[in-house]
This record gives C-alpha cells, sequence and structure tokens, in this order.
C-alpha cells in the first residue's frame, strides 16, 4: 500500500514535487518496486517527464502490471502530504527491519564459522544503530 500510496502521489502532477521531495533512491532497494522507482529517479535526474506512458515504456511487463493497477484504479484518490509522508516512514520501517534481519543472519553465519570479535561488534554496533531508528 505504500508503494502505490508513493507511486500515484509521483504519477500526479500536483503530489510530484513533494513526494520526489521525501524520497530517495535507498529507500527502495529490496522491495518489489525498486525497478519502477530507479526509472523514476532516472528521469528525475535526466529532467525528463515523469509520466504513466514514459514509465510504461522503460519498465517491464509485471511492472507494467501493478503500474496499471494503481493508474487506472478508479477508486483512487489524489494523496495527501500526509499520506505521502506516512508512506515514506513505513517503507523506512520495513526497510531497517529488512537490513536488521540481514545483519542478524550475518550475525548466525558468522557465529558458526567462528568469527573475529571485532566482526561480532561491528555488526552488534550496526544492529544497535538500526534499533535506535526504529525507535524514532
Amino acid at each position: 500500500l505504500a508503494e502505490s500510496t508513493l507511486l500515484s502521489a509521483i504519477i500526479e502532477e500536483k503530489t510530484r514535487p513533494q513526494a520526489l521531495e521525501m524520497l530517495e533512491p535507498s529507500l527502495f532497494e529490496g522491495l518489489r518496486s525498486e525497478s519502477v522507482f530507479q526509472q523514476i529517479f532516472q528521469l528525475k535526474n535526466q529532467n525528463q517527464e515523469i509520466s504513466v506512458t514514459r514509465l510504461r515504456d522503460l519498465i517491464g511487463e509485471d511492472d507494467r502490471d501493478w503500474l496499471d493497477r494503481i493508474t487506472m484504479d478508479p477508486s483512487a484518490m489524489l494523496p495527501s502530504v500526509e499520506a505521502i509522508r506516512n508512506s515514506v516512514e513505513a517503507i523506512r520501517r520495513l526497510q531497517v527491519n529488512r537490513l536488521s534481519q540481514e545483519i542478524q543472519e550475518e550475525i548466525a553465519q558468522e557465529e558458526r564459522t567462528g568469527m573475529a570479535s571485532s566482526k561480532l561488534n561491528e555488526l552488534l554496533a550496526r544492529k544497535e544503530s538500526l534499533r535506535r531508528q526504529q525507535q524514532q
């Protein structure tokens, strides 16, 4: 839902500036929508028009289906700035959780192989930093 809200906000000219101002490409790493948002940021960085037609030309078929479902939903409403902000925060929480899980898996793997204590301390510090981010 958060990704759909952000995509709707970017497609709509009225909310595009606010949405793009709140977003960064790394926010979408590892998400299903990553390739769509990569294309959006590429168009933005090249000062090219961001439109449904342009995006459809640049993305794969599965992503096109997702884009079409979002842009052709007759019940869709223009996202408010608050909805955009809440969506960004929801995706940030997802990313922090994903990174935390990756770090935990790395800790478990390193423990099985007998990692150096400095590496373990580094991983634990990264995990603690992510935990603090979640609490903010």
